[in-house]
């Protein structure tokens, strides 16, 4: 009972911390660079052909995938290679990555229409087939997997179709959304709410488990990714205006970076240490 009395049964778990900035990978410009939530500058690097994503790891590597060749590497923070995969055995495009905390890196293998988990020596212990093109993929806290889905019509390569799901294991479809226009990122809120930023429909909306539009924010131009932040506001990038910010209303606070306007981005998480050699 002494126990009991000092409780609190109505404690909430602490707050997210917000991250440390944004990292944004740019196709066109070869570059994968850092800017913090103020807008600043932190860290820009230039690589060799067609970027497709990038994730900063707590360790302060850098993940990235190359666009056409479809190998994923990791950089130490001297800009030395020290892991890769895929080299001659993925073929085609890896849109999305991310190192998983078992140390596997979960991939969505955009050219092979399946979403793809590789252990450290690069072989792949799980697999499932997707509908068409799965653009993004995250690991959910319960084991499953989130995916923004681009598909067209048979016989045509126009994929302004798309479809967000959540796969279980074992491929099943524990929930799914259709309908959407060129969906190119996906983001599993707290709520059980899905962001999705819907390039066709140049706007980033939220969806509830009903696929009803609970909240949305109308861009300029195209969004290619989007991420809510633990406050509520929102980093977001399009293709017009470039990497913004967006509070709970709607309005942009501010522009964090107008360098590359169709790059992918990703947050950093906070403590995550910033490659220390800038270009």
């Amino acid at each position: 009972k002494a126990a009991e009395a000092t409780f609190d049964f109505d404690a909430k778990p602490a707050p997210e911390p917000m991250p440390a900035g944004v990292l944004v990978s740019s196709r066109r410009l070869g570059q994968v660079w850092a800017v913090s939530l103020e807008g600043k500058p932190l860290w820009k690097k230039a690589f060799e052909g067609e970027l497709s994503r990038a994730k900063l790891l707590p360790n302060g590597h850098l993940l990235l995938s190359h666009r056409g060749r479809a190998v994923i590497e990791e950089y130490d923070a001297d800009g030395k290679v020290v892991w890769s995969a895929g080299e001659g055995k993925l073929g085609g495009d890896v849109l999305d990555l991310d190192r998983l905390p078992n140390g596997n890196t979960l991939v969505a293998h955009s050219s092979g229409n399946r979403v793809l988990e590789l252990d450290p020596q690069g072989r792949t212990v799980w697999a499932v087939p997707v509908a068409q093109m799965p653009i993004s993929a995250t690991r959910l806290p319960n084991g499953n997997t989130l995916v923004a889905i681009l598909y067209g019509k048979p016989g045509e390569d126009d994929f302004t179709n798309g479809r967000v799901e959540e796969l279980t294991r074992t491929g099943r479809a524990a929930w799914s959304h259709d309908g959407l226009s060129m969906p190119t990122d996906a983001q599993l809120l707290p709520d059980g709410h899905v962001l999705v930023a819907e390039q066709g429909a140049n706007r980033v909306a939220e969806l509830n488990r009903d696929g009803e539009v609970t909240w949305q924010y109308r861009c300029e131009a195209s969004p290619n990714s989007a991420r809510r932040l633990p406050d509520g506001t929102m980093v977001l990038n399009d293709t017009t205006q470039g990497i913004l910010l967006v509070d709970k209303e709607g309005k942009v606070v501010r522009k964090l970076d107008a360098t590359e306007r169709a790059g992918k981005l990703s947050l950093i998480p906070a403590g995550t240490p910033i490659p220390r050699k800038p270009e």
